[in-house]
């Protein structure tokens, strides 16, 4: 336990890029001139007592209350940017990383967990760095209490050390019970997570069916009390934590106080400083304890940010550096040979494959086949976003090479069920502003949204229209293949006739390539070719159980 604030030293220490030495040093001038605030009081109440003048102690007052405040802001504002900074950095670091990662990586991880580690964790490890920057002023001042009840009362020290360590003891005994509590409690914070996801993606479901309503409400009240129920034990056991150990404190203290001078004659003016330094001594006493109780919560955030940090690192170890785009690929045909893929987490035994496909430059493929079958992961297997656990991807009969995979990757443009449009055309460098809104004309959307400074709000379409507006920002993309996850599933009748007769066709005739996975066999005549997943296997046109036609229109 008592390694925990090092732990946050270390992050400040290896994070934070600046003059930490210079922080340092304020902030023990800050704490330092608080300590001689104190002194300079005292004297002067001694100073008056023995009737002398003590126009002197106003000048050293104010000397030392002008340092106090200089050094105070030093302290607070180049505490906030120091750690602002390294906040800004860890985050672009682990988000780097990340984008480096795989798909798999990203799914397998969860979504709740990494949000609530890059913003939650993130912040609270940050947030506390801050304050342990400044409380090294608390520190600092409590040091020279001590020293000064030294100076005055030597015992005293013994009786102020004995009540400040054992109860800092106390403290941390009961401290391990809130630290698992708190773990418990920030698992429960996912969980809290993914019920308010659920409510606002899955708004319509419960809208329409009061009895899942209801049942989601029953799970929503769970988590929630679950959550409050954990929150508030922190919160009581930390006040009951907090509360012996001051009550521990303060008991010593009055024996100090109250039982020392009758044992040790004292002058009247040393009794007076002594009290005034007891007293002076309780703020920086509370907040150096206050400041434990957040560092112990934020250690458990540091844990979760370095192991998800452990995590990624591990996952790109296993990886061969394919974030380079070495060169542009211009492929005549692309071949899967005796493909094989199989999920490796919840003891999934789906498997893709074996599997041997070739498209050729400027075909129109159409996949076919039943939910489950595998045809999205097919998909991702194409496009490099899976790596195939067996066999081999051929660019005009050269075996494609892993540090190859993100030169691969960039051949294609992609809209997948669970696509995903952002608010910024991210990419895009020549905007041809005569074709977006001719784009935007054509399908529908000119009147709905609009594109301002590569900016733009989605927010009010529907999906179908969502995915109308991502596929002009595909377009913009400007890739030689094309692929469409039952891009026409969310449309009206008469836009998924010109998807298929009209988008389609304008594609393969500024030499494109399409790969559309489809349920929409009334349309199978707009493709080239059409194949079926069935089981993890492809199966052709014409090994079709029923009759189907896969004639170009």
């Amino acid at each position: 336990m008592t390694q925990i604030p090092f732990d946050i030293v270390k992050f400040i220490y290896k994070e934070a890029e600046g003059s930490k030495l210079a922080l340092f040093g304020m902030s023990m001038t800050s704490g330092m001139t608080r300590g001689m605030l104190l002194a300079t009081i005292n004297a002067s109440a001694a100073s008056t007592l023995s009737q002398n003048s003590g126009q002197l102690y106003i000048v050293h007052f104010i000397l030392f209350l002008c340092l106090y405040v200089v050094s105070s802001y030093y302290v607070k504002v180049n505490s906030s940017s120091l750690i602002e900074k390294a906040r800004q950095d860890l985050t672009n670091r682990l988000c780097n990383k990340l984008l480096l990662t795989e798909l798999n990586f990203i799914e397998n991880y969860g979504r709740s967990e990494l949000f609530q580690k890059l913003r939650l964790d993130v912040n609270m490890v940050c947030n506390v760095a801050t304050s342990i920057l400044t409380s090294t002023q608390s520190a600092v001042l409590l040091f020279f209490c001590l020293v000064y009840i030294a100076w005055l009362v030597p015992i005293a020290l013994f009786f102020t050390l004995t009540g400040i360590c054992l109860g800092f003891a106390i403290y941390l005994l009961q401290n391990r019970k809130i630290l698992e509590t708190v773990r418990q409690a920030r698992k429960a914070a996912v969980e809290f997570g993914e019920q308010l996801r659920d409510l606002v993606n899955g708004f319509k479901e419960l809208k329409v069916n009061n009895s899942k309503r209801s049942d989601f409400n029953d799970s929503l009240f769970m988590v929630t009390g679950k959550y409050k129920k954990l929150n508030t034990t922190v919160a009581r056991l930390e006040t009951i934590s907090f509360l012996t150990t001051q009550i521990f404190i303060y008991l010593l203290i009055a024996i100090v106080v109250f039982l020392l001078p009758v044992f040790i004659s004292l002058d009247q003016t040393i009794i007076f400083q002594f009290f005034a330094s007891i007293l002076f001594l309780i703020g920086p006493l509370e907040s150096l304890i206050s400041s434990y109780q957040n560092i112990s919560k934020a250690s458990i955030s540091l844990e979760n940010i370095y192991g998800l940090e452990s995590d990624i690192d591990k996952s790109l170890s296993e990886l061969v550096d394919d974030s380079h785009v070495n060169e542009r690929i211009t492929f005549d045909d692309l071949k899967l040979e005796n493909i094989s893929f199989r999920y490796h987490n919840n003891n999934d035994k789906f498997i893709i494959g074996p599997i041997n496909l070739t498209v050729k430059r400027g075909e129109l493929l159409f996949i076919a086949g039943g939910n489950g079958t595998g045809k999205t992961t097919l998909l991702k297997i194409i496009t490099g976003l899976y790596l195939p656990s067996e066999g081999k991807i051929l660019i005009n009969g050269n075996i494609l090479n892993l540090e190859n995979y993100q030169s691969y990757r960039e051949m294609f443009s992609t809209i997948f069920t669970d696509f995903h449009v952002f608010n910024k055309l991210y990419g895009v460098t020549d905007l041809n502003q005569n074709k977006l809104s001719a784009m935007m004309s054509d399908l529908k959307l000119d009147n709905k949204t609009s594109i301002k400074d590569g900016s733009f709000n989605s927010s009010n379409l529907s999906r179908g229209q969502k995915k109308r507006f991502a596929y002009i920002i595909s377009y913009l993309d400007n890739r030689q293949i094309y692929v469409f996850d039952e891009f026409a599933a969310d449309q009206d009748p008469a836009f998924k006739k010109y998807f298929y007769y009209t988008i389609l066709p304008s594609l393969k005739a500024e030499g494109k390539t399409v790969i559309a996975v489809t349920h929409d066999d009334n349309y199978f005549d707009a493709c080239d070719r059409l194949i079926k997943m069935d089981y993890g296997k492809i199966i052709e046109c014409d090994e079709f159980d029923e009759p189907v036609s896969c004639i170009k229109k």
